[in-house]
């Protein structure tokens, strides 16, 4: 609790001397300490002080009447004014600390600023080593936690910085040699100087390829074709005849996809690595102007795409040959295959046989030279003949020599045995019976033929 303070004492004309100098002592003790103890004091009025010895470090606190709240007051040895204090550092004071990193405007001075964008490349306090051209090593410790797949790494040399990534990490006492993807680590120890890994890194699963975009390593890009293919080349560019080969699969990390492009007049050959295979070949023949993506499980290459130019040409009827792809090539997925869709012809075909029509349908569909037909044709009969004509013309070759059963009607009364169909040129004649040759039509009653059939187009 806190002193004592008898705020209603001395009573005039009710204390004795003897009284009175113990009643002035208390509340003299009560002022000189400020009201000290772990509690507030009853009945404060506005300005009254207050010591509270139960905070750590103690505090002073004011008491404020328009609030009626307990206010703390800065000390320079307790409390906020410490903090205050402290805050300074190792300046005369709180301003002059502030002056070191803002500005009079509040914006921050040149050197601040270029420390809140620090550099994402961290380097160990490590000696480090030249292995190879695709590999180093980090000395005197196990590092394999610290260079896990997939982390970004920039290989400094006397010719400058390369970026790549990591393959893998080993660690074999004392030392911990890591693979790099790309072969940037120079011919020898006197060309190399020191790594420096990525603070931002995803740590990925072994073989993963999100730790790192192709644009942000330098040799990542553009190759001319011929000769041996880069790790790092994501994108390949051969001009014509020539062959490029790949690196074994397993230095490119699993998934990871190539872009291969042609832009020359004649075949490229891209090979795979003695052993291995695209799409259960050797090689992989990528003609003029076009462009291929393959893409690797770990073990062998496969190719993600067909031609947009062979599927165009297959789609419009002018393919001719073979298209072998490596292996044995399938397609699948395709919904619909078709130069014309499933078209209702009706209204525009010349139809010869009827007065008016209770049923008119005529649809075909078109895949190159292929035409599929469909019809139902029923009315009024007004002529002792049937025909009805399609928009592509019957192969020359063939002509006259196709012929179709279809279903027949005639004066109301269906055919007990088929009819038949003749296609010729772009017409086609139906006759009632199948030995009728069109002539036992009769002009009046209800007619309707019935059929589907395929052939030949001329285009």
């Amino acid at each position: 609790m806190s002193q004592g303070f008898l705020a209603i004492e001395p009573v005039t004309g009710s204390r004795t001397f003897g009284s009175l100098y113990a009643i002035l002592r208390t509340n003299f003790q009560a002022l000189q300490s400020a009201h000290s103890g772990t509690s507030w004091p009853t009945s404060p009025i506005g300005g009254q002080l207050c010591w509270r010895t139960d905070y750590s470090p103690r505090k002073l606190f004011i008491y404020n009447d328009l609030s009626s709240a307990w206010d703390e007051m800065v000390l320079a040895t307790a409390g906020l004014g410490l903090e205050l204090i402290a805050a300074r550092g190792n300046h005369a004071s709180l301003d002059a600390r502030l002056d070191a990193q803002i500005n009079e405007d509040g914006t921050f001075k040149a050197s601040t600023a270029s420390g809140l964008n620090p550099s994402q490349w961290y380097d160990l306090t490590v000696a480090s080593g030249w292995v190879s051209s695709q590999s180093f090593k980090a000395m005197g410790a196990n590092y394999t936690s610290v260079y896990h797949p997939t982390r970004r790494l920039k290989v400094n040399r006397d010719t400058g910085a390369y970026y790549t990534e990591v393959v893998s990490s080993s660690y074999g006492a004392p030392d911990t040699t890591v693979l790099t993807r790309d072969a940037v680590c120079g011919a020898s120890q006197a060309a190399f100087r020191n790594v420096s890994h990525s603070i931002i890194a995803p740590n990925k699963a072994a073989g993963g390829d999100g730790a790192v975009s192709y644009e942000m390593v330098a040799s990542r890009g553009i190759t001319s074709g011929g000769g041996n293919l880069n790790i790092g080349d994501s994108v390949v560019f051969a001009n014509g005849a020539g062959t490029t080969t790949l690196q074994t699969v397993g230095n490119y990390g699993v998934g990871r996809p190539i872009f291969l492009v042609n832009i020359g007049g004649a075949p490229h050959t891209f090979a795979a690595f003695s052993g291995q295979y695209i799409n259960g070949a050797s090689s992989l023949i990528v003609g003029p102007t076009q462009s291929v993506i393959i893409f690797n499980n770990g073990s062998t290459w496969y190719r993600l795409d067909v031609p947009t130019s062979l599927i165009a040409a297959v789609l419009s009827g002018t393919f001719t040959g073979t298209y072998t792809l490596g292996g044995t090539p399938t397609i699948t997925g395709i919904a619909d295959i078709y130069t014309t869709d499933f078209t209702d012809y009706s209204a525009s075909s010349t139809i010869v046989g009827w007065a008016s029509f209770s049923n008119k349908i005529i649809y075909y569909k078109k895949i190159g030279k292929l035409v599929y037909v469909a019809f139902y044709i029923n009315g009024t009969s007004n002529a002792t003949t049937v025909s009805f004509t399609l928009p592509h013309a019957h192969a020359s070759a063939v002509a006259g020599a196709f012929m179709s059963p279809i279903m027949t009607m005639n004066s109301g009364s269906y055919s007990s045995g088929p009819g038949l169909l003749q296609f010729t040129g772009t017409t086609a004649n139906a006759s009632q019976t199948w030995n009728g040759l069109w002539s036992s039509w009769t002009a009046t009653g209800s007619k309707a033929i019935q059929g589907n059939f395929w052939y030949q187009a001329e285009n």
